[in-house]
């Protein structure tokens, strides 16, 4: 979701990522798709693609907790503003749909 990794991204020796499902073709670049499409929203809504989907996921009927990885304390802040706002039934609509119009194979 950050946007880190894209096409010809080196992974580091025993990073197990490149073998999955998610990292080849042609899942990888349907899901590059998907975070761009995803980051142009949040652009557009001033946060982060990461706090974008954090506070979709929150705001899903059934969902009390969500969970989201962090490598140090300036990531735990950053996913805590994902609670900093209200997203309006067509922003989550239009989320939604995105989400599912992709593909794995």
């Amino acid at each position: 979701l950050t946007g880190k990794i894209r096409h010809g991204h080196i992974f580091n020796e025993g990073d197990t990522r490149p073998s999955t499902q998610y990292y080849k073709e042609p899942n990888f670049s349907r899901i590059l798709h998907l975070t761009d499409a995803l980051g142009e929203l949040a652009s557009d809504r001033g946060v982060t693609t990461s706090q974008l989907v954090l506070n979709w996921t929150m705001s899903q009927p059934g969902i009390s907790c969500v969970l989201a990885g962090a490598r140090n304390p300036a990531q735990v802040l950053e996913n805590v503003k994902a609670a900093d706002f209200t997203l309006s039934v067509s922003e989550k609509q239009n989320i939604t749909e995105l989400l599912d119009t992709i593909k794995i194979e």
